[in-house]
């Protein structure tokens, strides 16, 4: 759709008998998708958020991890009618107001999921994965952001999920922590939805370095 490995969303409208009724494509060039750059991989990942519109219909965040300068990655928020034809969008990732300090190859995008109400705002937010994002004693480790959203759908804050932080999760070079995410509810029973964050290079021997394969693949991580 105007450019290669740009990547699509297919909405799937089902019956009662779970067989596919209507299909709706979104992309560079249908559906009232966004312009996508070669090798944005739209689509890697994608979740529903919550109506924020209050117009029955939810809206979906969709990852793009090869978005922007040398994939540092990109989601796009969604907004469809009752169509599946977006209406509107906004792009969250690199110079975007309120958004992380992306690098180059981060790779944002990888997962997505939403979380509910962290902030307590009234508005829902929305977890982001990058798995390739480095820290200081490693590559492509990966880290979550947690993201909070106001009512328009902006970024007001975040906070970050990766080794060396407060938890000191222990992950080594290569492990890809946030390929694949989902909200499992709240565990803990502090009114909080919790995660569970796949790294499946996680071999604790910190041996694999993958950073330009993800020029090459794109698996999708819908939830």
């Amino acid at each position: 759709d105007g450019a290669v490995d740009a990547g699509a969303m297919y909405l799937m409208f089902l019956n009662a008998s779970g067989a596919v009724g209507a299909i709706v494509k979104i992309s560079n060039a249908a559906g009232g998708g966004p312009s996508l750059n070669t090798k944005a991989f739209f689509g890697v990942s994608c979740a529903s958020i919550g109506d924020s519109t209050g117009n029955g219909v939810d809206e979906l965040a969709v990852g793009s991890w090869g978005m922007f300068q040398h994939m540092a990655g990109s989601v796009y928020l969604l907004y469809p009618d009752s169509s599946g034809t977006v209406s509107s969008y906004i792009r969250i990732g690199k110079h975007a107001p309120g958004a992380p300090a992306l690098a180059d190859w981060d790779g944002f995008g990888t997962s997505v999921a939403g979380v509910g109400d962290v902030g307590g705002d009234g508005n829902d937010d929305l977890a982001v994965g990058a798995r390739l994002t480095d820290t200081g004693s490693g590559v492509d480790q990966g880290a979550v952001y947690v993201l909070h959203l106001n009512a328009s759908g902006h970024t007001t804050g975040f906070s970050e999920i990766r080794a060396n932080g407060s938890l000191g999760l222990p992950l080594d070079s290569g492990d890809m922590f946030a390929s694949s995410m989902a909200g499992i509810g709240d565990w803990d029973g502090d009114g909080v939805v919790d995660l569970a964050v796949g790294a499946p290079r996680d071999d604790d021997d910190g041996s694999s370095k993958v950073r330009r394969q993800l020029e090459q693949e794109s698996p999708p991580q819908c939830h």
